[in-house]
């Protein structure tokens, strides 16, 4: 049994997304910088549960990910749909995080393209 502080990974997945996408908003309005630390353990943590719960020896025609999954593939594809206002070199880096969260959103979707061996 979960005592009350204990999360499920993919509730921590999800905080994680949810942290990220206002850092990236706040960057947007240059209010903030985009913190690559914080990029790089939430792609990282969503790349371990999907691997742990992505089937890969379903047939293609079989294949569905739990119930449970979709609000992560949802804060994904939030994250994919960011516009940038800001136009500085600031805005850039979160163009090319939208762009790296993007290949992860297609490689869970298409399980071929997902690497097994390490992260995006």
């Amino acid at each position: 049994m979960k005592n009350e502080h204990e999360i499920s990974k993919e509730e921590a997945v999800l905080a994680l997304w949810d942290e990220m996408y206002a850092n990236a908003s706040a960057v947007s309005f240059a209010e903030d910088e985009l913190d690559q630390d914080l990029f790089r353990e939430t792609l990282y943590k969503t790349w371990e549960l999907f691997g742990e719960v992505i089937d890969f020896d379903k047939p293609e025609d079989e294949y569905s990910l739990p119930i449970n999954m979709a609000r992560i593939l949802g804060e994904i594809t939030a994250y994919t749909k960011l516009y940038q206002i800001d136009d500085s070199i600031r805005g850039k880096t979160v163009e090319v995080s939208v762009m790296i969260a993007e290949i992860m959103l297609s490689s869970i979707i298409y399980r071929n393209a997902f690497s097994r061996e390490k992260p995006v």
